[in-house]
């Protein structure tokens, strides 16, 4: 089903805050398919090859390499079950 769609691969500490309704944040991005550009629709992948969900990008390939922090994808859709990796974040 993803298999055309650019690819974003994501921490393992960033996959319960995603599942939990978090947009995600360049801090939390280990790989990037070229070519991405502004407002492409992206699917969010574990290490593993398993797919987290599917967002919208707010920055192209190249913006999230040169910056440290902010949000760069809107999700929009998550696939898969919370509590499928444990949490790292803390809840306030």
């Amino acid at each position: 089903m993803f298999k055309f769609i650019p690819h974003i691969v994501i921490r393992d500490s960033a996959v319960d805050a995603l599942c939990h309704g978090a947009d995600l944040a360049i801090p939390g991005i280990v790989e990037v398919d070229t070519d991405i550009q502004k407002k492409d629709s992206v699917a969010i992948m574990t290490l593993k090859g398993e797919v987290v969900g599917f967002g919208k990008t707010t920055c192209s390939t190249e913006e999230i390499f040169q910056k440290d922090a902010g949000v760069c994808v809107i999700v929009e859709q998550v696939y898969m079950k919370k509590g499928t990796y444990p949490p790292i974040w803390k809840k306030h």
